[in-house]
């Protein structure tokens, strides 16, 4: 599809790193809303 061989090798390294920090992006999204969840549940009781 791609007409330049180099410019897919490229595409596939570079998502890898911005792939990685949308996953730890994610990962601390969660982790506070568990947080911010567990301080609701703790202030409730």
């Amino acid at each position: 599809m791609s007409r330049r061989p180099g410019a897919g090798a490229a595409a596939t390294k570079i998502p890898t790193q911005t792939e990685a920090g949308a996953a730890a992006c994610l990962f601390l999204r969660q982790i506070r809303k568990v947080f911010l969840f567990q301080l609701n549940v703790a202030a409730k009781s």
